[in-house]
């Protein structure tokens, strides 16, 4: 039995691997406010990335969800300046989507929520994406790496503190 099916059944957890347009208006709420749980964006951004985001992976216990991670669509000047920023700005039309907003409820970590999440996605995943993270998250360094992302160009100076980031490409 893979872990997928183990966290499954031990649970009873729903995974959906859907356009973020199929979400419900409640699921998206909900979703919005999971992912700014994370406090790395705004919830009005988060809101409209999502309904326009090709596939959104989530895991739901109860309905309610508890995990997600997110294949959208990048601001055109956001990536620009992310690739930039990174030494790579060659590579830059060569990816199209991002997965972002990744987010698991403190109490579901180190289950594999979000290596599962980050797995559906995949199956579906385009060449030409990419991903940031902080340097120092090493979960989300590690679960990258696993789906068969690799670091890009350099590490670079976040705008929003005082940390580095990581351009992930695949």
């Amino acid at each position: 039995m893979r872990a997928s099916e183990l966290l499954v059944e031990a649970t009873g957890e729903d995974v959906r691997l859907i356009p973020g347009s199929s979400y419900s208006r409640n699921e998206l709420a909900q979703l919005t406010s999971l992912i700014a749980q994370g406090g790395e964006v705004s919830p009005d951004m988060v809101q409209r990335n999502l309904v326009n985001s090709p596939l959104v992976a989530a895991s739901f216990i109860d309905q309610m969800p508890v995990g997600v991670v997110v294949l959208k669509i990048p601001n055109a000047s956001y990536k620009q300046k992310v690739f930039q920023a990174a030494d790579v700005a060659d590579l830059e039309a060569s990816f199209r989507l991002e997965v972002g907003y990744a987010f698991v409820e403190p109490q579901y970590r180190s289950q594999g929520v979000g290596t599962e999440l980050l797995r559906a996605l995949r199956t579906k995943m385009p060449a030409g994406v990419f991903a940031t993270t902080r340097e120092n998250n090493a979960k989300i360094n590690t679960i990258l790496k696993f789906a068969g992302f690799k670091p890009t160009g350099n590490m670079y100076s976040s705008a929003r503190g005082d940390y580095n980031l990581i351009l992930w490409t695949k």
